[in-house]
């Protein structure tokens, strides 16, 4: 037996709750039951949006986010009126989630870049490659889009970067770029990209270059595609999974005056040496391209 709307007190229906306790006393079911106004003959509002949920419930409502037109009027009972109810509210929650605040915002610290892109760039099908363009305050200029790309890859050029950057009279900068899949663990794909550009060549006289897979399993993919023979051919020392010359330790470790090209976010002053070493965050087809060169190089088109 369903039980309909109108069965329930007053104080239990979900628009006289909205209204007495406020949206965020309400459930999901109950918050969709709102925005479907009504269910079907066979189906109380409470069981379609019930429905809904369970046919969502491995993402749960950030499913709703991607889902096509299409998609949803292929659920019972969801005809092309509650679709686009749908559709319009799901579109300015989400406009409103990346609307500028109307006081400059700054950062600070890592959770506040976090907090600021999640919802701008969460929900995003392709790969965007942006920057946060800061004033001399740390206070958030602008957030534009550099390039977007596939599912997995976004070309990126250095020159748009900071053609972007002085535009806007920015001082500082922040690159972000997100992983639509969802999942950010390490891949083969900057080791073939690093291995491309070294191929045949040697490291400049002086460089240290040194190259560290994610993991141990991209360890053996390396060693069985040839790709450490032809780094070590190159010059290059080939180490095996850890975070020593992130933490400064062994070969890693800075001296005053050194420069350093890591591809590492662990590259703030101090941590990899001596507090006068000069490191640099870069990709890791840049940092291979500087090592044939002995100084910051972006990979001509072609190595990448």
């Amino acid at each position: 037996m369903s039980t309909s709307i109108k069965d329930l007190p007053d104080e239990e229906r979900p628009r006289e709750k909205l209204l007495t306790l406020g949206a965020k006393a309400l459930s999901n079911v109950e918050l969709l039951a709102i925005l479907l106004h009504s269910g079907t003959r066979k189906k109380s509002v409470f069981e379609l949006s019930q429905e809904i949920l369970a046919k969502y419930k491995e993402d749960g409502l950030a499913s709703l986010v991607n889902s096509s037109p299409k998609e949803l009027i292929s659920i019972k009972g969801l005809g092309l009126a509650k679709v686009t109810t749908l559709l319009a509210a799901i579109e300015l929650g989400l406009r409103l989630a990346k609307k500028p605040s109307a006081q400059k915002l700054a950062i600070k610290r890592p959770l506040d870049v976090v907090n600021y892109v999640m919802p701008r760039l969460r929900y995003e099908k392709k790969e965007h490659f942006a920057i946060l363009l800061l004033d001399t305050k740390n206070q958030i200029i602008a957030f534009p889009d550099i390039s977007i790309g596939s599912l997995n890859a976004s070309i990126v050029h250095p020159r748009e970067v900071f053609r972007c950057a002085i535009n806007h009279f920015a001082s500082s900068m922040i690159l972000v770029h997100n992983h639509p899949s969802g999942d950010p663990s390490p891949s083969m794909e900057d080791m073939e990209t690093a291995y491309r550009i070294l191929k045949g060549k040697k490291i400049a006289d002086g460089v240290r270059c040194i190259v560290i897979p994610a993991t141990m399993q991209i360890m053996r993919d390396c060693v069985e595609k040839g790709i450490v023979t032809a780094l070590i051919d190159a010059g290059a020392v080939v180490s095996t999974p850890t975070c020593g010359p992130c933490l400064g330790g062994y070969m890693g470790i800075l001296a005053a005056g050194e420069r350093c090209v890591a591809t590492t976010n662990r590259n703030f002053v101090g941590r990899m040496g001596h507090v006068d070493s000069e490191i640099y965050l870069a990709s890791p087809a840049t940092a291979a391209a500087s090592a044939l060169t002995g100084y910051i190089t972006a990979p001509q088109e072609g190595q990448v």
